[in-house]
């Protein structure tokens, strides 16, 4: 649990460090209004804009690659909840198949004491 909670601190620090530097290399110093023959305009109105480029890579592409790479962290690293999830579910639906009990263990274990 301490764990999971520093991952999710650490990653949410880093995204906060990120977005504030990109949102400091995109504002201009000043503020967003300057001061025209006109009156107070909006710089992103007298400024000329760049134009921007197409992405180099199709968005689809890194998508896929997103994919990729979550199923292959999940197929490479199985949690051991859900192994346990996983062979209990297979160990009562083979139990149902044989014709036995559908109850769980202790749940039999609490029938028989109570019977």
């Amino acid at each position: 649990m301490k764990r999971s909670l520093l991952t999710i601190l650490i990653v949410a620090a880093i995204s906060g460090w990120i977005s504030a530097g990109e949102r400091a290399a995109g504002r201009s110093p000043g503020g967003d209004w300057v001061r025209t023959s006109d009156g107070w305009e909006s710089r992103f109105v007298v400024e000329p804009h760049e134009a921007t480029a197409l992405p180099t890579i199709h968005p689809g592409v890194i998508a896929g690659l997103q994919l990729g790479a979550s199923l292959f962290f999940l197929l490479a690293f199985p949690s051991q909840f859900r192994e346990l999830a996983i062979s209990r579910a297979t160990a009562y639906f083979t139990e149902r198949r044989r014709g036995g009990d559908r109850r769980q263990g202790a749940d039999r274990r609490i029938a028989a004491a109570a019977g």
